[in-house]
């Protein structure tokens, strides 16, 4: 009996311990869970094998925010092709980044790393070739609220890999929820 007792007391010590740091969470402004932006901006690429050109883009970028400061961030760029000297180029760009972001309300700034692969299309007047590259990504902006949930977020960001660099100064329009 004093044994079943004690695993009782043990269990209710034990959920109490747990259920009140929950309730203090529970008891804590909410935080914003999530955002869309739509950004436009440009697209510089060089790379190694004398490829270099400048185009518009345009994307969409899905955020899950984890904490205040952190976030995670699925991001598709879609540039438009820009001509080579017998043909046209693009990478159309998929990353997953975590962003950092420095103060958590008004004008504030962040940092984005992660990674991400890049679809190759280059066309040429007799053939088309499709292609992949994988590449690191890095950059940083400065999110600009303008009202309760929405944003102006200006920012650059770089896809990096081995042969290839892709700078991207682009502008967005964020959408807190």
């Amino acid at each position: 009996m004093l044994q079943q007792l004690s695993r009782h007391a043990i269990a209710a010590f034990t959920l109490i311990l747990t259920a009140v740091p929950g309730a203090h969470a529970l008891a804590q402004p909410a935080h914003d869970s999530g955002y869309l932006s739509v950004t436009t901006g440009a697209n510089v690429e060089r790379a190694e094998d004398g490829l270099a050109g400048e185009s518009a883009g345009v994307g969409l970028q899905a955020g899950l925010t984890l904490t205040p400061n952190w976030a995670l961030e699925f991001e598709a760029w879609a540039p438009a092709y820009f001509r080579t000297g017998d043909g046209k180029h693009r990478d159309i760009l998929f990353n997953v980044t975590a962003i950092r972001s420095f103060g958590e309300s008004g004008v504030g700034p962040f940092v984005v790393m992660g990674a991400g692969f890049g679809l190759v299309q280059q066309r040429f007047e007799s053939q088309q070739s499709n292609g992949s590259e994988s590449y690191l990504v890095f950059g940083g902006g400065v999110q600009i609220p303008v009202g309760t949930r929405l944003a102006i977020v200006p920012e650059v960001r770089v896809n990096y890999a081995i042969a290839v660099v892709i700078v991207r100064p682009q502008v967005g329009i964020r959408v807190r929820f």
